[in-house]
Protein backbone atom coordinates (compact mmCIF):
# COMPACT_ATOMS: atom_id res chain seq x y z
CA UNK A 1 0.00 0.00 0.00
CA UNK A 2 1.12 3.54 -0.68
CA UNK A 3 2.39 5.49 2.33
CA UNK A 4 0.04 8.38 2.55
CA UNK A 5 0.85 12.08 1.44
CA UNK A 6 1.88 14.41 4.66
CA UNK A 7 -1.80 16.52 5.25
CA UNK A 8 -1.76 19.89 3.51
CA UNK A 9 -1.08 22.64 5.33
CA UNK A 10 -3.72 26.48 4.07
CA UNK A 11 -1.84 29.65 5.62
CA UNK A 12 -3.81 32.27 3.56
CA UNK A 13 -6.29 33.02 0.78
CA UNK A 14 -6.88 35.42 -1.50
CA UNK A 15 -10.14 35.60 -3.50
CA UNK A 16 -10.60 38.35 -6.31
CA UNK A 17 -12.02 38.77 -9.77
CA UNK A 18 -9.79 38.82 -12.79
CA UNK A 19 -8.32 42.00 -13.66
CA UNK A 20 -10.19 42.35 -15.95
CA UNK A 21 -13.32 42.23 -14.94
CA UNK A 22 -15.62 44.51 -12.84
CA UNK A 23 -17.21 42.10 -10.44
CA UNK A 24 -17.68 43.33 -7.22
CA UNK A 25 -17.13 40.15 -4.49
CA UNK A 26 -19.50 40.33 -1.44
CA UNK A 27 -18.46 37.32 0.75
CA UNK A 28 -16.73 34.12 0.99
CA UNK A 29 -18.12 31.00 2.37
CA UNK A 30 -15.12 28.61 3.00
CA UNK A 31 -15.79 24.55 4.22
CA UNK A 32 -13.99 21.31 3.78
CA UNK A 33 -15.89 18.49 3.38
CA UNK A 34 -18.83 20.16 4.02
CA UNK A 35 -18.03 21.63 7.41
CA UNK A 36 -17.56 25.14 7.75
CA UNK A 37 -14.26 26.93 7.95
CA UNK A 38 -13.96 30.31 10.50
CA UNK A 39 -12.42 33.13 8.85
CA UNK A 40 -12.14 36.42 9.30
CA UNK A 41 -12.49 37.83 5.25
CA UNK A 42 -10.85 42.03 5.29
CA UNK A 43 -10.93 43.68 1.81
CA UNK A 44 -14.20 45.86 1.93
CA UNK A 45 -13.40 47.57 -1.99
CA UNK A 46 -15.21 44.72 -3.48
CA UNK A 47 -12.36 43.77 -5.45
CA UNK A 48 -10.32 41.33 -2.62
CA UNK A 49 -11.18 39.37 0.15
CA UNK A 50 -8.24 37.61 2.13
CA UNK A 51 -8.31 35.61 4.76
CA UNK A 52 -5.31 34.34 7.12
CA UNK A 53 -5.24 31.20 8.96
CA UNK A 54 -2.94 30.69 11.87
CA UNK A 55 -2.79 27.94 12.87
CA UNK A 56 -3.04 26.87 9.10
CA UNK A 57 -5.93 24.89 7.89
CA UNK A 58 -5.25 21.48 7.67
CA UNK A 59 -6.24 19.19 5.07
CA UNK A 60 -6.03 15.67 5.64
CA UNK A 61 -5.88 13.31 2.59
CA UNK A 62 -8.31 12.79 0.49
CA UNK A 63 -10.55 16.45 1.50
CA UNK A 64 -10.70 18.83 -0.23
CA UNK A 65 -11.61 23.24 0.28
CA UNK A 66 -14.74 24.59 -1.04
CA UNK A 67 -15.41 28.07 -1.94
CA UNK A 68 -18.84 29.37 -2.36
CA UNK A 69 -18.19 33.23 -3.68
CA UNK A 70 -21.48 35.64 -4.04
CA UNK A 71 -20.55 38.51 -6.21
CA UNK A 72 -22.50 40.88 -7.92
CA UNK A 73 -21.88 42.91 -11.35
CA UNK A 74 -21.12 46.54 -11.96
CA UNK A 75 -24.70 48.53 -11.04
CA UNK A 76 -26.89 49.23 -14.72
CA UNK A 77 -30.02 50.88 -15.15
CA UNK A 78 -31.46 48.68 -17.33
CA UNK A 79 -32.42 45.78 -15.41
CA UNK A 80 -31.72 44.70 -11.34
CA UNK A 81 -28.56 43.87 -10.27
CA UNK A 82 -29.61 40.33 -8.36
CA UNK A 83 -25.93 38.39 -6.66
CA UNK A 84 -24.75 35.79 -8.44
CA UNK A 85 -22.76 32.56 -6.64
CA UNK A 86 -19.70 30.47 -7.72
CA UNK A 87 -18.82 27.55 -6.06
CA UNK A 88 -15.09 26.41 -6.63
CA UNK A 89 -13.65 23.68 -5.25
CA UNK A 90 -10.11 22.96 -4.61
CA UNK A 91 -9.35 18.90 -4.11
CA UNK A 92 -5.89 17.44 -2.89
CA UNK A 93 -4.28 17.00 -7.04
CA UNK A 94 -4.94 20.96 -7.26
CA UNK A 95 -3.57 22.61 -3.74
CA UNK A 96 -0.53 19.88 -4.48
CA UNK A 97 0.38 21.52 -8.03
CA UNK A 98 1.41 25.04 -6.01
CA UNK A 99 4.52 26.50 -6.80
CA UNK A 100 7.37 26.72 -4.35
CA UNK A 101 8.36 30.05 -3.04
CA UNK A 102 10.08 31.05 -0.40
CA UNK A 103 11.77 27.83 1.88
CA UNK A 104 8.56 27.16 3.93
CA UNK A 105 5.92 28.26 1.57
CA UNK A 106 4.17 27.19 -1.42
CA UNK A 107 1.61 29.40 -3.21
CA UNK A 108 -1.18 28.28 -5.70
CA UNK A 109 -2.63 30.77 -8.36
CA UNK A 110 -5.33 29.47 -10.49
CA UNK A 111 -8.45 30.90 -12.41
CA UNK A 112 -11.89 29.72 -12.20
CA UNK A 113 -14.12 31.87 -14.81
CA UNK A 114 -13.81 35.70 -13.92
CA UNK A 115 -12.67 34.65 -10.21
CA UNK A 116 -8.86 34.31 -9.31
CA UNK A 117 -7.46 32.85 -6.24
CA UNK A 118 -4.13 32.81 -4.24
CA UNK A 119 -3.85 30.01 -2.15
CA UNK A 120 -0.82 29.77 0.58
CA UNK A 121 0.63 26.71 1.60
CA UNK A 122 2.79 25.91 4.63
CA UNK A 123 5.06 22.98 4.27
CA UNK A 124 4.69 20.31 6.45
CA UNK A 125 8.00 20.64 8.31
CA UNK A 126 7.03 24.14 9.63
CA UNK A 127 5.50 25.30 12.88
CA UNK A 128 2.92 27.04 12.92
CA UNK A 129 2.95 30.80 14.67
CA UNK A 130 1.35 31.24 18.21
CA UNK A 131 -2.22 32.38 18.31
CA UNK A 132 -2.18 36.47 18.57
CA UNK A 133 -5.47 35.02 21.20
CA UNK A 134 -4.28 33.42 24.38
CA UNK A 135 -7.72 32.22 25.16
CA UNK A 136 -8.21 30.57 22.47
CA UNK A 137 -7.42 26.72 23.27
CA UNK A 138 -6.02 24.29 20.17
CA UNK A 139 -6.58 20.66 20.05
CA UNK A 140 -2.92 18.96 21.53
CA UNK A 141 -3.90 16.32 18.57
CA UNK A 142 -3.07 19.59 15.84
CA UNK A 143 0.39 19.98 17.60
CA UNK A 144 1.32 16.30 17.99
CA UNK A 145 -0.02 15.60 14.04
CA UNK A 146 1.91 18.56 12.52
CA UNK A 147 5.21 17.47 14.55
CA UNK A 148 4.23 13.37 13.12
CA UNK A 149 2.45 12.99 11.02
CA UNK A 150 2.31 8.98 11.42
CA UNK A 151 2.28 6.84 14.65
CA UNK A 152 4.36 3.46 14.13
CA UNK A 153 4.02 0.17 16.19
CA UNK A 154 5.91 -3.01 15.72
CA UNK A 155 3.42 -6.60 16.73
CA UNK A 156 5.32 -9.01 18.25
CA UNK A 157 4.36 -12.41 19.91
CA UNK A 158 4.80 -16.25 20.36
CA UNK A 159 4.08 -18.40 17.29
CA UNK A 160 0.44 -18.78 16.90
CA UNK A 161 -0.93 -16.04 18.74
CA UNK A 162 -2.99 -14.22 16.37
CA UNK A 163 -0.47 -11.27 15.80
CA UNK A 164 -1.55 -11.06 12.34
CA UNK A 165 -5.41 -11.51 12.16
CA UNK A 166 -5.13 -8.98 15.00
CA UNK A 167 -3.81 -6.36 12.90
CA UNK A 168 -5.88 -7.38 9.96
CA UNK A 169 -8.89 -6.66 12.30
CA UNK A 170 -8.03 -4.05 14.35
CA UNK A 171 -6.48 -1.69 11.31
CA UNK A 172 -8.91 -3.13 8.65
CA UNK A 173 -6.13 -4.31 6.43
CA UNK A 174 -5.55 -7.32 5.04
CA UNK A 175 -1.87 -7.13 4.40
CA UNK A 176 -0.97 -9.74 7.38
CA UNK A 177 0.00 -12.72 6.36
CA UNK A 178 -2.05 -15.24 8.65
CA UNK A 179 -0.34 -18.51 9.30
CA UNK A 180 -2.07 -21.10 11.67
CA UNK A 181 -0.51 -23.35 13.68
CA UNK A 182 2.96 -22.39 12.16
CA UNK A 183 6.04 -19.31 12.28
CA UNK A 184 4.37 -16.62 9.49
CA UNK A 185 6.32 -15.33 6.83
CA UNK A 186 6.05 -11.85 8.23
CA UNK A 187 8.34 -9.17 6.91
CA UNK A 188 9.32 -6.87 9.86
CA UNK A 189 10.44 -3.88 7.60
CA UNK A 190 7.66 -3.79 5.66
CA UNK A 191 5.11 -0.59 5.81
CA UNK A 192 1.49 -1.59 6.59
CA UNK A 193 -0.98 1.74 6.56
CA UNK A 194 -4.32 1.33 8.27
CA UNK A 195 -7.49 1.94 5.80
CA UNK A 196 -9.56 3.59 8.57
CA UNK A 197 -6.85 5.53 9.81
CA UNK A 198 -4.04 6.69 7.30
CA UNK A 199 -2.17 7.92 10.95
CA UNK A 200 -1.06 4.63 11.71
CA UNK A 201 1.94 2.76 9.99
CA UNK A 202 2.36 -1.09 11.45
CA UNK A 203 5.42 -3.64 10.99
CA UNK A 204 4.33 -7.22 11.51
CA UNK A 205 7.25 -9.83 12.79
CA UNK A 206 7.69 -13.63 12.67
CA UNK A 207 6.16 -15.79 16.06
CA UNK A 208 9.18 -16.26 18.84
CA UNK A 209 9.72 -19.67 19.28
CA UNK A 210 11.43 -21.83 22.14
CA UNK A 211 15.24 -21.96 21.87
CA UNK A 212 15.29 -20.12 18.56
CA UNK A 213 16.62 -16.48 19.29
CA UNK A 214 17.69 -15.43 15.65
CA UNK A 215 13.80 -14.01 15.41
CA UNK A 216 14.68 -12.30 18.81
CA UNK A 217 18.01 -10.38 16.87
CA UNK A 218 15.90 -9.71 13.65
CA UNK A 219 13.23 -7.87 16.01
CA UNK A 220 16.29 -6.08 18.05
CA UNK A 221 18.06 -4.98 15.12
CA UNK A 222 14.88 -3.46 13.65
CA UNK A 223 14.23 -1.39 16.67
CA UNK A 224 18.18 -0.28 16.94
CA UNK A 225 17.58 1.10 13.46
CA UNK A 226 14.56 2.60 13.87
CA UNK A 227 15.77 4.49 16.71
CA UNK A 228 18.64 5.99 14.58
CA UNK A 229 16.30 7.77 12.07
CA UNK A 230 16.84 11.24 11.52
CA UNK A 231 13.15 12.05 11.02
CA UNK A 232 10.75 11.38 13.91
CA UNK A 233 7.81 9.51 11.56
CA UNK A 234 10.25 7.15 10.56
CA UNK A 235 10.97 6.20 14.41
CA UNK A 236 9.22 3.15 16.09
CA UNK A 237 6.50 4.67 18.69
CA UNK A 238 5.40 1.69 20.09
CA UNK A 239 5.49 -1.84 20.91
CA UNK A 240 2.18 -4.08 20.72
CA UNK A 241 3.04 -7.55 22.52
CA UNK A 242 0.43 -10.14 21.77
CA UNK A 243 -0.26 -12.97 23.81
CA UNK A 244 -2.40 -15.56 25.41
CA UNK A 245 -4.82 -14.54 27.98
Amino acid sequence: MTAPADPIRISDLTVKPVPTSKKLIQFVDAQIDGAAVEAQWVGGNGKTRRATFDPPLILSFSQSLTLNVQYQDPPRQCWPNRPKHQTIVLDERILRSAAPMAHDQRELQCRQGKIELLVGLSTSDVASKPTENPDLLLPVTDEILRICPWFRILVIGKTGVGKSTLINKTFGVTDAVVSHNARGDADINKEIFSSTNDKFVLHDSRGFEPGEEHNVEIVQDFINQRSRQPDIKDKLHAVWCVHYI
